[in-house]
């Protein structure tokens, strides 16, 4: 099992940019963009066995966080994918958001669980 305390993630409605015409690539927000160096950041050095396979995920969020759990997930999924901490996230079988007294205001917990 992999267990991460990171920064909590964006909103998916804040991951990227409109581009100023529809056929172009929607650009990295900023908001995006420093909330992946603070994760990096925060990760663990050595980082941790990675999981290959199906997995389910799970994330923790704090109980006086404003916003949806739920828009949470995405940028979680996608920053273990970068990290090869995770294969895939198609590969995904169950992935849940919930609040948690046990998160302190401002952080997240991440905990992913080979199937």
């Amino acid at each position: 099992m992999i267990r991460l305390e990171l920064p909590i993630p964006p909103s998916a409605n804040n991951l990227f940019l409109n581009p100023p015409r529809p056929n172009m690539r929607r650009p990295v927000s900023p908001i995006y963009t420093r909330w992946q160096w603070e994760a990096r950041a925060a990760l663990p050095k050595p980082l941790p066995e990675a999981i290959k396979g199906p997995y389910r995920l799970r994330l923790l969020l704090p109980m006086n966080m404003r916003g949806d759990v739920d828009n949470r997930l995405k940028a979680a999924s996608d920053f273990l994918v970068a990290f090869a901490l995770i294969p895939n996230d198609r590969h995904a079988l169950s992935v849940m958001a919930e609040r948690s007294v046990e998160v302190r205001a401002g952080w997240s917990i991440v905990e992913v669980e080979a199937a």
